[in-house]
């Protein structure tokens, strides 16, 4: 009976650190985009694969959120596909991660359009990618004006020439580097404390 107690014992302090070393914690990606005159969203693994879409809109007076859940352990891109029909194009969005798991290629859990964390190109996300184009002071003021739901710190951004170019497409990383000093659960910890008290003491019974 002891030895049955003790197997038991033992096996629940096994129990309790593999639950600590494998919880896994959900993340949702956020995004708030206005497009001139329309985009699509994709979640991706590859940076030269589009990858899944999780939102669209096509209409360039409107802003639209759209979310969608990462894996733990997994890298991932964020793609925007954008397209003008005529005139000057532009995208502008904010992004937003839940938890600490991910960062953004600026290393926190935010992100705007910018120059500096973005690339872009106007042949393909399998092409290679250079620096977007950031739109005037006079552009914006002239065709867009105020965006209400989005940071007025991010930065409408195009691929190339922003009055020339139709298609645009752009591609920024989300790395997944959770905390290395997570704490475990309060439930994890006592069921842990437990098993291994049973373990010390079935092996001083057996030394006695």
């Amino acid at each position: 009976m002891k030895t049955l107690i003790s197997t038991a014992l033992f096996a629940s302090a096994i129990a309790a650190s593999s639950a600590m070393a494998t919880t896994v914690s959900t993340t949702s990606l956020t995004s708030t985009i206005r497009a001139d005159n329309s985009y699509v969203i994709y979640l991706s693994t590859d940076d030269k694969t589009a990858g899944t879409s999780f939102g669209t809109l096509e209409n360039w007076t409107a802003v639209a959120t759209n979310t969608t859940t990462l894996t733990s352990g997994v890298d991932y891109f964020l793609h925007i596909y954008a397209h003008d029909t005529g005139g000057i194009a532009g995208v502008l969005g904010q992004f937003a991660l839940t938890g600490t798991d991910f960062t953004f290629s600026n290393g926190t859990q935010s992100l705007l359009t910018n120059t500096t964390n973005w690339a872009a190109n106007s042949t393909g996300f399998a092409a290679g990618y250079t620096t977007p184009t950031a739109a005037t002071a006079d552009e914006v003021s002239g065709s867009w004006g105020s965006t209400p739901g989005i940071n007025s710190n991010a930065t409408w951004i195009w691929a190339g020439n922003n009055y020339d170019v139709n298609d645009a497409y752009f591609t920024t990383k989300i790395t997944y580097a959770p905390p290395s000093n997570k704490v475990p659960e309060p439930g994890s910890l006592a069921l842990l404390g437990l098993g291994l008290a049973g373990v010390c003491l079935a092996t001083r019974r057996r030394k006695a």
